[in-house]
């Protein structure tokens, strides 16, 4: 079409053949057409190979960072291999740290980086960002050449639980990184969110006056100082956050009373379970049994038909008790140290926030308030919708025993008053 009909002269640089002339034009042609169907022959037969190759759990090109990969066309000498192996390197430990990190709620990106760059792994936060949304590190390739994710065949850096709960994390935040700087001036930041619609409340200075400030964005009027001025007619959020903070303080004085209950409690969740030693047991030894069975089974000394009918029978046993196992409460070592230890901080807490970093104020407020706080701005209070059950039970425990006439302290658990329902505003009203 471009030589006939827009006279378009095609010219072959090695050969100087041009379709000027008609013999020209028919050497051009033949070699275009034997080049066409070369492609097409290596369509037919490269595409399938290399689909087949992905559905086997294989990879192509260069792995993500955390993994060197081995095969035999790899460009670094030292990473040459007979077969395709992937695992993970030096970084990829660390990624692995930082996936905990993440999963725990307790960090931001931007502490997260900083704590990779104090390991020796720097990384940008846009490259943080494609890590925490890349299924490559939990084991699953995910192709544009094949229909369905496929189980890869190198090691997990992270479980698939914890990458699915990463995801559900980013979608409150889409980045997956904090673009605002952590100012120790405003601790609240990312965990502050307004009572009326439910949203994040943003941190900012004015530079004018020097002055930090939390603000709703969607919200209007819905503003506070971060800190209490002199000239304030209101208390700033954060001394506003410390008097909420107070309420689930246990004084000293009742620490013994509280524990005392607190015991109580933990012996009558756990005075019908079963006694776990019992059920390891019986898994070691549904587990010899198996053992034993495909031993004979290799011996051929029993058939298939009874092998399978056996091995599904043992099976099924086993996943019986591994459930009651997971059911079971664990024991807790040094219960009474751990509860006296836990009630000595909580009659700190105020003290504990204030004289921590910003990353152990943000930590604390994750752990207690694991779903944030709520600012009130009609009333000018903080609100919570939920709490850390311990240290809610212990704030509960400690106002019954600091008030005989509220209720009582009997021995037995059932004899205690009930515990109000949570939700959005002061845990301990209704008491």
């Amino acid at each position: 079409m471009l030589v006939e009909e827009m006279g378009v002269h095609l010219i072959e640089t090695c050969s100087g053949l041009s379709t000027t002339t008609e013999r020209g034009k028919m050497a051009i042609y033949e070699s275009l057409f034997h080049a066409s169907k070369e492609n097409l022959e290596r369509k037919e037969i490269i595409i399938p190979f290399m689909k087949a190759h992905l559905r086997e759990g294989k990879r192509f090109g260069i792995c993500p960072v955390g993994y060197d990969h081995y095969g035999p066309r790899v460009r670094n000498d030292k990473f040459i291999s007979r077969t395709q192996r992937i695992e993970i390197n030096k970084d990829g430990k660390l990624l692995k740290e930082a996936w905990k990190w993440k999963v725990s709620g307790h960090y931001s990106d931007v502490q997260i980086l900083a704590k990779l760059e104090a390991r020796g792994l720097r990384l940008l936060p846009q490259k943080l960002s494609k890590i925490w949304r890349n299924p490559f590190y939990c084991g699953v390739l995910i192709s544009k050449m094949i229909e369905e994710p496929v189980q890869g065949n190198w090691p997990k850096i992270v479980s698939h639980e914890d990458f699915i709960k990463v995801q559900q994390m980013l979608e409150g935040n889409p980045s997956g990184y904090q673009h605002k700087k952590d100012e120790e001036m405003r601790p609240l930041t990312r965990h502050l969110k307004c009572a009326c619609c439910k949203g994040y409340m943003i941190g900012y200075i004015n530079r004018i006056k020097s002055l930090h400030y939390y603000r709703c964005r969607h919200c209007k009027g819905v503003s506070v100082n971060a800190q209490t001025t002199k000239h304030a007619r209101r208390k700033g959020a954060n001394d506003l956050f410390l008097d909420f903070l107070d309420n689930f303080s246990v004084a000293p004085a009742v620490v013994p009373l509280v524990k005392l209950q607190l015991t109580k409690m933990f012996d009558h969740f756990n005075q019908d379970q079963t006694n776990d030693d019992t059920l390891k047991t019986q898994l070691s030894d549904l587990e010899k049994k198996r053992r034993n069975l495909q031993i004979r089974h290799g011996l051929g000394e029993i058939d298939k038909e009874t092998y399978d009918l056996t091995i599904e029978h043992l099976n099924e046993q086993m996943q019986a008790v591994s459930k009651e196992l997971d059911k079971e409460i664990p024991k807790v070592p040094n219960l009474d140290k751990l509860l006296e230890h836990s009630l000595g901080k909580l009659g700190k807490l105020r003290q504990i926030w204030t004289s921590s970093d910003l990353e152990n104020k943000r930590r604390l407020q994750k752990i207690i308030f694991p779903a944030g706080i709520f600012y009130d701005a009609k009333n000018h209070l903080c609100l919570t919708d939920k709490i850390n059950e311990f240290v809610h039970a212990a704030s509960l425990l400690s106002q019954v025993s600091g008030e005989k006439e509220n209720g009582n302290f009997q021995d037995f658990l059932e004899n205690s008053r009930s515990v109000a329902r949570s939700r959005v505003e002061l845990e301990t009203s209704g008491l």
